[in-house]
């Protein structure tokens, strides 16, 4: 009685937490996040301009050195956006430039500049109208394609692709910007499905109608392969990378080596909804349409 405490008794014997286990990133969206750095880091380097018309100057000059009369195309998805800022990005001063702006609403087209404009029904998203964009001109494309969605001024990620994609665009034999997948993102991304999405935008706020219109196919690889594989005599590969957002730049080159039949088949697939499945497929396939060029060129030089 009133002896010191035994040894024992000074032993902790609570259990330290456990460490938390790091959450689980998809490769896809790893993916994602590095090319959103990438983008916005290369804007920064260029001094964050918030109006591209001075690099649309140059890169066509440059383009203008090795062809007299290259021309630049402006393909602009128009839903609802006040489009008033087309008159400063590209002013009709620039000899060479074209641009095109296809609707899908009510909305009056509220710029000076003269420009090429078309309505169009309400499906398929911006990819629909790229792709009505490359059949009506197939055959008489401008040598660069530069497809903007409406909403490109309003948010900094999509200015930040216009700047990257003009600074390329001299240069450009294939589809600007991608980033290379790695194998396990090209394997993650084949078995995407987008079952829901909601736009971003001024005027596509978020809202709880956000459900897509079931694809067909049972995932993007499905989708991918499908269409790939009926241009015949085409080797189908994994998929190589993405764009997003619905800002890129394509070389004429690049797109008219596929056959019209891939366009329309593509289209096709688009037509049935406003927001379809197929569209965010599609999102992802404009790398490997428009590289397919550029991939032959380096398989014959090995």
């Amino acid at each position: 009685v009133g002896g010191a405490p035994s040894e024992q008794s000074n032993v902790n014997t609570t259990k330290p937490p456990p460490t938390p286990k790091p959450k689980y990133i998809p490769a896809r969206e790893k993916y994602f996040r590095a090319y959103k750095a990438w983008i916005l880091g290369e804007y920064a380097k260029n001094g964050n301009v918030s109006n591209p018309v001075d690099t649309l100057r140059k890169s066509l000059a440059i383009m203008r050195e090795d062809k007299s009369n290259a021309s630049v195309g402006v393909v602009v998805a128009h839903y609802k956006e006040d489009l008033s800022w087309l008159d400063e990005w590209f002013p009709e001063d620039i000899e060479g430039l074209n641009v095109y702006v296809y609707s899908k609403g009510n909305e009056y087209i509220n710029c000076s500049r003269p420009v090429q404009s078309f309505t169009l029904p309400n499906v398929g998203m911006c990819d629909h109208t790229y792709l009505t964009h490359i059949l009506r001109k197939y055959e008489e494309l401008d040598d660069q394609l530069l497809f903007l969605t409406d909403s490109v001024p309003f948010l900094t990620y999509k200015t930040a692709q216009v700047d990257f994609i003009l600074h390329k665009m001299p240069m450009n034999k294939g589809i600007v910007p991608w980033r290379e997948y790695n194998l396990e993102t090209a394997l993650e991304m084949d078995s995407l499905n987008v079952p829901e999405y909601c736009q971003a935008g001024t005027n596509n706020v978020k809202s709880s109608r956000c459900q897509t219109a079931r694809s067909e196919f049972r995932n993007y690889g499905a989708f991918r392969r499908y269409m790939l594989r009926r241009e015949e005599g085409r080797k189908i590969v994994r998929s190589r990378g993405a764009v997003y957002w619905g800002v890129f730049g394509a070389a004429k080159e690049a797109i008219i080596w596929r056959r019209k039949q891939l366009y329309e088949n593509l289209l096709d697939s688009l037509s049935q909804s406003i927001h379809p499945e197929n569209a965010h497929y599609m999102e992802r396939l404009w790398v490997d349409t428009f590289l397919g060029s550029i991939l032959e060129e380096e398989e014959e030089e090995e």
